[in-house]
């Protein structure tokens, strides 16, 4: 008789595609949607958005805010026209999704790990550890857009967890009860740090 759980565990490997075109494995800027995000801490932004259930609008590079008591300004790398462009792509692309398949495609990456593939190693990919399930949205044509922390499962990397385990023999740590008050975020990037340096196998 077969084992349940190794079959089960090959149908979701197979369900993952862990090849360089992932943005998952391979995450690179899009032209004209997604934003990047500057000076803030990941920490700091994870327990606004998630324990304190904070909102969230994003600055161009050049702009200079102060935070409020509900909502926090968040720096990006993008100029003003850049900026607005982006949020406006970005909002009417999750809009879509939503509203043609029922599913919210939106997430806050926190921390990213730069990592090297086998055959290609002169080249350094990133690729993000912590995803937060966000909305978008703003009040008006003339309102700020604000992200939001939608309340459901924050994950981690399936296809990054996958990708180390197959190809380099490496676990990333587990966690659990990342919505639950007292995640330490810094803690969780110092276990992954210390999973992929110094546990390397041989």
């Amino acid at each position: 008789m077969h084992d349940v759980s190794s079959q089960l565990e090959q149908a979701r490997k197979e369900l993952l595609y862990l090849g360089l075109r992932n943005p998952l494995l391979n995450y690179r800027p899009l032209k004209a949607r997604g934003l990047t995000i500057i000076q803030e801490s990941p920490s700091t932004l994870f327990q606004w958005l998630v324990e304190q259930q904070g909102r969230a609008f994003f600055t161009h590079s050049d702009q200079k805010t102060r935070k409020r008591s509900k909502e926090r300004p968040v720096k990006t790398a993008h100029n003003a026209a850049d900026l607005e462009k982006r949020l406006h792509n970005t909002y009417y692309t999750a809009r879509a999704y939503i509203e043609e398949q029922g599913i919210n495609i939106l997430y806050l990456a926190l921390g990213m790990l730069r990592w090297r593939d086998k055959e290609t190693a002169d080249t350094i990919r990133h690729a993000p550890l912590i995803l937060i399930p966000i909305t978008i949205d703003r009040a008006s044509a003339k309102d700020n857009y604000h992200i939001r922390y939608t309340g459901t499962d924050i994950g981690t990397n399936l296809s990054l967890e996958a990708k180390l385990r197959l190809d380099f023999g490496l676990s990333l740590p587990l966690i659990h009860n990342v919505e639950e008050e007292g995640f330490d975020l810094n803690d969780y990037f110092a276990q992954v740090n210390n999973a992929v340096i110094y546990d390397q196998p041989g």
